[in-house]
């Protein structure tokens, strides 16, 4: 079976501490075949990472102080996953 792919991109949003609203974090772009994602980036948005409050949307593969080094990073999810966990664990199961 051959399913076509899709690629779009979303804006990630985060409910930091303190905050009555969540904000944007940053895009995510993510490739899917059919419905099953196969890849995903990421890149925080420059406002979000001046933010004094910001936090990364997920510590272990999104560092947010690699963010602040260097505004052209573009984060890959580790060991060859489709979706960064903190991602895979705010989607819905279906």
């Amino acid at each position: 079976m051959i399913f076509n792919t899709t690629t779009w991109s979303k804006y990630v949003f985060i409910a930091l501490e303190g905050a009555v609203e969540a904000v944007p974090a940053g895009k995510l772009e993510l490739l899917e075949e059919g419905i099953k994602p196969v890849g995903s980036t990421f890149v925080y948005g420059n406002k979000y990472v001046q933010r004094a409050n910001a936090a990364a949307v997920d510590p272990v593969s999104m560092l947010l102080d690699e963010a602040r080094k260097s505004k052209e990073v573009v984060f890959q999810p580790p060991a060859g996953l489709a979706l960064f966990g903190a991602i895979r664990d705010a989607a819905p199961d279906s």
